[in-house]
């Protein structure tokens, strides 16, 4: 029989590349036709038009602090805050409405990032993020528990490791630290990482660098945030060291064995002082819904139930995804453990 003859494929069905569409309002969700943009607009309507607010409001109170003549206790010619008082903000009482117009949309952000998983919107997020700490140095909104969170997304964990580091060694500066730190924020730009930067560094022992960081004989408290974002690095080298062995590859990572079995026995570090910190926090990974089914609150207090359902939100996604994470927290709490999950004070 004479072979039926292939098909000349027309440009559609050679050209994969799409030309994918922008919702022009908020800028932040793309689509491949007006078509699918349509179909969703009921789902994104609401938050589209919050973005939308929300970005008008910041620019509205931007502009408020690009000629300002009377802010602190100076009386002088019109300054552009963003030039000369940068890393000072905050402490300036006039610059508050703008940073809180900055956080709102960031968080409003993050939210949209949370459920669509874009690069391009965690770059987002991660961009005011940073930006509202170059500003501030000294985070008195708490922008940077969140940083590590949103760099795990990206798979930015030498990235999210240096400022975990940074945040927990940053009290012990000298003076001289603090002048060479405001010299750095004032001559950055905008939304610029200012953070160390080190290849590889996340399989270094987080125990041996961070002087502050708790173990049997220094009891001072850390971020619950960072203490979690760590064990999720850990893991995850530990889980794409097994991986490999499992499948009969080489390792191809920046790290021997011992390094490795370094970063196993850190895990199990980490995961004893998290639940030391706070007792709900591991089992709640686990069973979340005693947590997840109540208002959530306005507050949290360190070592408090309060505290989980911040960190949760932010890193349980991650931490689950994790190959065996579950199972390891498991062994420990078995499969659905109780734990206080009362959120009065």
């Amino acid at each position: 029989p004479t072979p039926t003859p292939t098909p000349t494929p027309t440009p559609s069905t050679t050209n994969t590349t799409i030309r994918l569409r922008i919702c022009s309002r908020c800028q932040c969700l793309h689509y491949c036709s007006q078509t699918c943009q349509k179909e969703n607009f009921a789902d994104h309507k609401k938050q589209c038009k919050a973005i939308s607010k929300a970005t008008k409001l910041m620019e509205e109170e931007a502009d408020k602090l690009k000629s300002c003549s009377d802010f602190g206790f100076s009386f002088g010619p019109p300054e552009n805050l963003f030039e000369t008082q940068v890393g000072r903000f905050w402490g300036l009482f006039d610059t508050r409405d703008y940073m809180r117009a900055r956080c709102d949309l960031a968080n409003l952000l993050y939210e949209i990032a949370y459920e669509n998983e874009t690069k391009e919107l965690w770059d987002q997020v991660l961009f005011h993020s940073l930006e509202m700490l170059r500003l501030c140095t000294s985070d008195n909104l708490g922008i940077r528990y969140r940083i590590p969170c949103i760099l795990l997304y990206l798979n930015r964990d030498d990235d999210a490791y240096s400022f975990c580091r940074y945040w927990e060694t940053q009290s012990y500066s000298t003076d001289e630290d603090e002048e060479v730190r405001e010299a750095l924020h004032q001559s950055s730009h905008e939304g610029q990482w200012i953070y160390p930067k080190s290849k590889g560094c996340r399989y270094r022992d987080f125990f041996q660098d961070c002087a502050a960081v708790p173990d049997a004989t220094t009891p001072k408290y850390i971020s619950l945030s960072f203490l979690v974002a760590i064990c999720i690095i850990k893991m995850r080298i530990v889980a794409a060291y097994d991986d490999h062995k499992k499948r009969g590859l080489a390792w191809d990572g920046h790290a021997s064995t011992t390094v490795i079995e370094s970063n196993r026995k850190q895990v199990q570090q980490l995961l004893d002082q998290i639940h030391q910190n706070n007792p709900s926090i591991l089992p709640a990974i686990i069973n979340p819904m005693p947590l997840k089914s109540q208002e959530p609150p306005s507050y949290h207090s360190t070592g408090h139930p309060s505290e989980v359902v911040h960190v949760l939100n932010d890193y349980n996604r991650a931490f689950v995804r994790v190959p065996g994470a579950e199972k390891m927290l498991q062994e420990r709490f078995g499969h659905r453990p109780t734990y206080n999950w009362n959120l009065s004070l």
